[in-house]
């Protein structure tokens, strides 16, 4: 995770002086995290403030109605420096397990009578593990079988997650294939998180050529977020010359969100000089929002022209 990233799934955040996990654990806050050997800082928010990329400790949480119950009836996970609200409940430590141990166990508890809530739960405990030999067969079964719309779209977007040929084949089928439109943009969000160079080409042609427009236009915004050299200058080429008057919008919309002002110079440019009128002002809309002394001066220039 990003040093400064935090991590809490269907828990409340506890209040001033509540103890963290740590501390009701081993009774002293722990040093809980290292920094990943070898690992590329990830981007910050909006991509414009790299973090140092380093290892977190997650609790796993299983909430059981009663000392005899055989399942939980909910499934909860946070980083151990979190302080959190047990509502009084006795909290038993069962100690750290390994990532096989931990998925085989989650998907156990998964069965088609339980609560939706219940699966959903499962499904984003799993997708915390980076072990795609047993993630993304879970996966798969959840996004192929006659799970809930919202179960197949939370399966989806947690393959991104397990980057790998594998993972990366299921998305394009889903993309192609799935009846449902909120699975298949999940799956495109999938694709955006994926850290796999492969990815990016895929999204670049459901950008260029694909036939779904909502999914299309989850795929070009997606490009901004990639923001490498391949994935901009899809976006340049989309802004010009795609068949469509709304998709050079999207287009324009995109660049305007790339990390660090990216794409600044080429909404001066697509402001002043777009052959299509309707994506000149998208793109002087856009400049408004940059709040950048370049951008006052492009919309100064083009106001001074008109008059």
């Amino acid at each position: 995770m990003g040093e400064r990233s935090q991590f809490c799934m269907n828990m409340d955040w506890g209040s001033k002086g509540v103890p963290s996990f740590d501390e009701l654990i081993y009774g002293h806050r722990t040093l809980v995290e290292k920094r990943a050997a070898n690992a590329l800082p990830p981007k910050g928010k909006n991509g414009d403030t790299p973090e140092r990329k380093v290892f977190k400790e997650v609790a796993l949480l299983l909430k059981y109605a009663s000392p005899a119950a055989k399942k939980p009836s909910a499934v909860a996970a946070a980083n151990l420096m979190f302080s959190v609200s047990l509502d009084g409940l006795r909290l038993y430590w069962l100690g750290p397990a390994g990532d096989e141990e931990s998925v085989r166990f989650l998907t156990g508890l998964s069965a088609p009578a339980d609560p939706e809530e219940m699966r959903s739960a499962v499904i984003h405990a799993v997708g915390l593990h980076r072990k795609p030999d047993l993630v993304v067969p879970f996966l798969e079964r959840v996004i192929s079988g006659r799970e809930a719309e919202r179960l197949r779209a939370d399966a989806a977007a947690f393959l991104g997650e397990q980057p790998g040929p594998k993972a990366l084949e299921i998305l394009k089928r889903t993309i192609a294939s799935d009846p449902s439109s909120e699975v298949r943009e999940s799956a495109v969000a999938g694709l955006i998180e994926m850290d796999l160079s492969a990815a990016a080409g895929v999204l670049i042609d459901l950008a260029e050529r694909g036939k779904d427009e909502e999914v299309r236009n989850e795929a070009i915004h997606g490009l901004a977020e990639k923001a490498t050299k391949e994935t901009i200058a899809a976006l340049e080429r989309l802004a010009y010359g795609a068949k469509g008057t709304d998709v050079r919008k999207e287009a324009v919309q995109a660049m305007a969100d790339l990390p660090q002002k990216g794409g600044l110079p080429f909404m001066i440019k697509a402001a002043k000089t777009h052959p299509d009128k309707d994506v000149r002002i998208a793109a002087i809309e856009a400049l408004g929002e940059f709040h950048d002394p370049a951008a006052f001066q492009a919309l100064l220039d083009i106001v001074k022209k008109r008059g």
